[in-house]
Formats: C-alpha cells, structure tokens, sequence
C-alpha cells in the first residue's frame, strides 16, 4: 500500500500530468486523455467472470456511525465499469455471470471506513 498522503494540489498535478501525456496531439483536448466517467467514493472490488475484469465502485453513501473518530459508511449504490480484455468477443455466457452478479445488492448491509478495518 502507497502510505504517502497526497495534497489536492498533488493530485490535481498528477491528473493533468496523466492527461496531458495521453493526448495524441499536442493542445488536443477532446478525444483522448482523460475522461471523467463517474465520480466515485470508494472502490469495493473488482470481480472477474470469463472475460476481462469488471471495477465495482462506491457511487452512492451514508453516514451510519462513528467507532471513536472513526467514520462508518454505509454503502448506498455501486456502479461496475467492465474493464475489457484482449480478446475480441465476449464469452456467451459472460452476461449471465454478470446478471447474477448483479443480483446480489451491495446497498443492503455493506459498510465500509476509510480509516477502520470493518
């Protein structure tokens, strides 16, 4: 694990840094670089089924408590970005993993603390 704590100047730098190098011409601006796709609290997993890796993000949260200065979080709606693989179809199956999957609802009973270990 990074211990390093980052200042929102820092994160900012590097964000633009990142974005700026992925460009594919100079002064681009649409296209290419970064993109902001969903905003996010938390990043809950990532889970793979037959092709690729799907990121599950924390989307949505509650304040349900506090453990001494402990903030406590309950997770209130989550988003799954696939994350594609080299292969260039799909499995047949892997939209009925992902279904399933799906049925699970991660907004009853998951709680999450940046700080404690739930």
């Amino acid at each position: 694990d990074d211990k390093t704590v980052y200042t929102t100047r820092e994160i900012r730098d590097l964000l633009t840094m990142i974005d700026v190098g992925n460009r594919s011409k100079i002064g681009q601006k649409i296209g290419s670089g970064l993109t902001k796709n969903v905003s996010a609290f938390g990043l809950a997993g990532f889970v793979r089924f037959l092709e690729g890796y799907y990121i599950i993000l924390i989307t949505k949260r509650r304040k349900v408590g506090v453990i001494g200065h402990h903030t406590i979080y309950k997770i209130e709606d989550t988003a799954m970005i696939y994350i594609p693989s080299d292969t260039k179809e799909m499995h047949p199956d892997e939209q009925r993993y992902l279904k399933m999957f799906q049925a699970t609802d991660l907004s009853s009973n998951f709680y999450f603390s940046y700080s404690y270990d739930l």
